[in-house]
């Protein structure tokens, strides 16, 4: 199962070693879908979907795509978490008349 979940993660921006990882713990597995479950996002919830780019799914579908997900899934759902934990900055500022010339 390593081997087929190994080859599966060659999606861009999946690191095999956080798969290897997640398979080698396994008894976390439950707690990551129960975490899934009650804190609930829209980008999230659109990844885990069955049917991709619907992001409004019904909470029952998304519970269920939790609760199948492999372990390539749930590692890309923990990407997801960490590109939204980020920080983010955003700039404004003020054209000036002079540096309009």
């Amino acid at each position: 199962m390593l081997a087929g979940a190994l080859k599966k993660a060659c999606e861009p921006g999946l690191d095999k070693a956080d798969i290897y990882r997640l398979q080698v713990m396994g008894t976390t597995d439950r707690s990551l879908r129960i975490v899934f479950k009650h804190n609930v996002n829209p980008r999230i919830r659109e990844e885990a979907a069955a049917t991709p780019r619907v992001p409004y799914t019904v909470k029952s579908e998304y519970e269920r795509a939790i609760d199948c997900a492999g372990t390539v899934k749930l590692a890309k759902l923990i990407k997801i978490v960490g590109d939204l934990l980020q920080v983010k900055a955003y700039l404004f500022w003020e054209k000036k008349e002079e540096d309009l010339r």
